[in-house]
This record gives C-alpha cells, sequence and structure tokens, in this order.
C-alpha cells in the first residue's frame, strides 16, 4: 500500500511539472494560453523511459514491444509520439537512435532536465529518414543533437533553456522548418551547422538571450539555404566561419552583438535581409567574393563593414543612423559598391588603407560626411549623388583617386582634398548650401546629441550617489 501511495505521488508530481512545462513553453512561443499548443499533447502524453535504439532491427523490436504504429516504410513509418521523458538517467539521452535508415517520425515528445547527467533531449547518429516534428526540448546539455545523419526534418519543435538548441555536426541534406531556439546557456548556440551541407533552413527563430552564443552558427559549412529566419538577442545572428557557399535571404536580426558576421567566409549570398539595432550589422572579416544585395541596416554603430576582404560586391543596400553606413577597411581592395543608399550617418561612405575599389551610383544623403577616403589609393568614385551632407566628398591623404560625374550639394565642401596627390577630379556637380536654410538637425547628430546627454545624466547621478 506504502508503494502505490508513492508510485502515486511521483507520477502526480510529475505530471503537474509537466503541465507547469508546458505552460511555460506556450508563453515563450507567444500563445495566449497552453491550449493553444500543448492541449492535444497533454490528453494523451504519458511519462516514459528513456529510448536508446541501435539499427533497423532494433527499432523493429522496439516498435513490436512498445506498440508504435508503422512498419518503418516512407508510406508507413514508425511513429513515437506522446510521451514525457524526464531525462535524469545517467549516461542516457531522452531519445537516442543510431544506425537507422529505416523511415520513422517522432511527435509530441517532451524531453527534460538532461542538464543533470550532461544528457542530451533528441540524439540521432548515423541516422537517415527521420521527422521530428512539434517536440519539445527543456534543460538538456543540447536539444536536438544530428551527428552524422541526413534527410531527417526537424519541424515545429521547442529548445528552450538547453545549453545548444539545434546542432547538426557532419549531417547533409537536412530541413529544418519553424523551429524555436530559446534562452541558451553558456556559451551555447541556437542552430549550429558544422561540417554540415546542403541543409535548408527556415521560419526559424532563435533568442538564446546569451551575449557568447550565436543565433545561427555555421563553422565549415558550404551550400545551406537560409530564409525567412530571425535572430534577438543573441551574441552574434549569424555567424558563418570558414564556410562558403551559402545562401542568406530574408533574414531579420535585431538586438544582437553583430547582425551577420563573415569570418574567412568566401562566395556566399546574403539578399533582402534586415538588421536592426546591433553593434555592427554586416561584417565581413578576412571573406572575399561574397555578394550583398537589397540588405537594410538600421540604428546602430557599423551598417556594412568589410575589413581584409577582397572583391565583394554590395549592391542595393541601404544604411540609416549608424557612425558609418559602408565602411571598407584596412587592406579591403577591389570591391564593388553601386546602388546603395546611406542615410544620416556620419560617414555615409568611408574607405580606409584600402585600394582599388569602385563607388558607382550610390546614395549619401544626410551625413556629416558623404565620401570619406583615408589613406587610400587608386579608387574610383563615379557617377554618385550626396546630397545635404556637410561635405560631399574628403579626401584625407588619399592618392591617385579618380572623382568624376559625381552629383553633390554640401554646406562646406562638395570635394575636399587634405595633403592629397595625384587625384584626378573632373565633370563634377556642385551645390552649396546654407546652413541657415536647414533648422532640422540631421539624423546622425540628433543621435550624438541624445547620447551625449544621457552620458552627461549618468554621469550626473554616479557623483550624486557617490557624494551622498
Amino acid at each position: 500500500m506504502g508503494i502505490s501511495i508513492t508510485l502515486c505521488l511521483v507520477f502526480g508530481s510529475l505530471i503537474l511539472t509537466s503541465n507547469f512545462f508546458y505552460t511555460l513553453v506556450a508563453h515563450q512561443m507567444g500563445k495566449e494560453t497552453e491550449k493553444d499548443y500543448f492541449a492535444e499533447c497533454l490528453k494523451l502524453s504519458a511519462i516514459h523511459v528513456p529510448i536508446l535504439i541501435n539499427g533497423n532491427d532494433d527499432f523493429k523490436t522496439l516498435a513490436g514491444y512498445e506498440g508504435w504504429f508503422g512498419n518503418g516504410t516512407e508510406s508507413n513509418p514508425y511513429i513515437i509520439e506522446n510521451y514525457i521523458i524526464n531525462n535524469t538517467v545517467k549516461d542516457y539521452n531522452g531519445i537516442d537512435i543510431q544506425n537507422t535508415s529505416v523511415y520513422f517520425i517522432i511527435q509530441n515528445v517532451t524531453v527534460t532536465n538532461g542538464t543533470l547527467y550532461d544528457n542530451e533531449g533528441f540524439y540521432f547518429y548515423n541516422v537517415s529518414n527521420g521527422e521530428l516534428r512539434y517536440n519539445t526540448a527543456y534543460n538538456n546539455t543540447c536539444g536536438f543533437n544530428l551527428q552524422n545523419s541526413t534527410n531527417t526534418i526537424l519541424m515545429g519543435n521547442n529548445a528552450t533553456k538547453n545549453d545548444e538548441g539545434f546542432n547538426l555536426n557532419y549531417s547533409n541534406n537536412n530541413v529544418l522548418i519553424n523551429n524555436n531556439a530559446i534562452n541558451a546557456t553558456n556559451y551555447g548556440s541556437g542552430f549550429s551547422l558544422q561540417y554540415s551541407h546542403n541543409n535548408i533552413l527556415t521560419e526559424n527563430t532563435a533568442a538564446i538571450l546569451n551575449n557568447n552564443g550565436a543565433g545561427f552558427n555555421l563553422k565549415n559549412a558550404t551550400n545551406n539555404i537560409l530564409t525567412d529566419n530571425t535572430a534577438t538577442n543573441n551574441g552574434d545572428a549569424f555567424s558563418l566561419h570558414y564556410s562558403s557557399n551559402n545562401t542568406l535571404t530574408g533574414n531579420t536580426v535585431t538586438d544582437n552583438g553583430e547582425g551577420f558576421y563573415l569570418h574567412y567566409s568566401n562566395n556566399n549570398s546574403l539578399k533582402s535581409n534586415t538588421a536592426i539595432n546591433n553593434f555592427y550589422d554586416f561584417r565581413l572579416w578576412y571573406s572575399d567574393y561574397n555578394v550583398l544585395t537589397d540588405n537594410t541596416a538600421n540604428d546602430n554603430y557599423q551598417g556594412f563593414y568589410l575589413r581584409y576582404s577582397a572583391n565583394n560586391i554590395l549592391m542595393d543596400n541601404s544604411a540609416t543612423n549608424k557612425l558609418a553606413g559602408f565602411s571598407i577597411h584596412y587592406y579591403s581592395n577591389n570591391n564593388f559598391l553601386t546602388g546603395n543608399n546611406a542615410t544620416n550617418n556620419y560617414y555615409g561612405y568611408q574607405i580606409a588603407f584600402s585600394a582599388n575599389n569602385t563607388l558607382m551610383s550610390n546614395n549619401a544623403t544626410n551625413n556629416e560626411m558623404g565620401f570619406y577616403l583615408v589613406e587610400s589609393v587608386n579608387n574610383s568614385l563615379t557617377g554618385n549623388t550626396a546630397n545635404d551632407n556637410e561635405y560631399g566628398i574628403y579626401l584625407n591623404h588619399s592618392d591617385y583617386n579618380t572623382v568624376c560625374i559625381n552629383f553633390l550639394s554640401a554646406y562646406e565642401k562638395c570635394i575636399y582634398e587634405v595633403e592629397c596627390t595625384g587625384n584626378i577630379i573632373f565633370n563634377n556637380t556642385c551645390e552649396d548650401l546654407d546652413h541657415e536654410s536647414n533648422a532640422v538637425i540631421s539624423g546622425y547628430n540628433l543621435v550624438f546629441l541624445i547620447t551625449g546627454m544621457t552620458v552627461f545624466i549618468v554621469i550626473f547621478f554616479k557623483k550624486r550617489n557617490i557624494r551622498n
């Protein structure tokens, strides 16, 4: 009788804990009540021990024992569903499947508390033809981990408060759609692809609330497609290291340390992405032959920043309210910029210690300096428009550049040279503006005015508190 009462108490507490957990995740997902997302799952879910499968025969045997639907074929896959697994058994992952090629679906399964013994939520090794949908991993070492696995679909899954959300390692040809990685701990990433190729990630969300981790982290990963994903409050939103030939389209990043960071990554395409309020919105470091088209960078320090990066194309992008809209720095040579817009920055376009870049048909409006070159040689500025800037084109210790057929209006100087030699300047159109007719504070100066006032107020109150 005592044993029965104890078991009832244990299972009762597990069910209460599970209900609380579902409520927590539902609210993190933005659902009005847990019923919106989890009611059906809760109605059918059962407490289950961790599941370990090794090989197709093992899968068949366990499916028969457990009474799982299906026979492992494409038309009739095995179905594992409606379990709650409290992952506190040492050296066991919540669901661990290895060395299988049969077709299967895992759905509406929750794995929790694996961090106690460094266990993972859902772990696949050398697996193909799996599908995970509407599962939840909470408080595990890794929520969803694919190792050497292919042709797997992950849809509508949630990874919350795991060390890492979704990890693909040496895993190719997988699809991740509408998954969520929330509040990863330590240095973990929301979505990590390492040595993984030809994967598709679309409509996923990373909000790991961790300044050390990345929302989407690619290392030595090629030919992946990332479309319409969202990254908020991460260290880096999208971080590519030694990764090439990837396509990033229509992604949105907000309030991260870095928006899109390419490091030793070549031949990638970034198109129609939006970056708002990140320290660097788009940063290329030792990265060549990338194409950035129709991207938007708003409200923070640097919009598009190239350093030691060559032969990139930036076309039809826009940058607003930055220190610099477009920066080409430190031996970033042979880059081509056309059709871009820089508005309300200090520097619209800045070239520093770089050579042989071409800027053609770009626009710079209401910046302190429309185009600024320092210690840079053999660059070409042709057919650009710089309106309502203090300086249209400012050349500082920069030699043998070509400046022609630009349309400029400025309050101080349309074209200004400081200790320059051999620049070729011809056929530019200049309009001198009157400061008195410009009663509006420029966007960039307004940002600096507000920042200065904020710093003054902070210092004032700190001193006041010290005196008190």
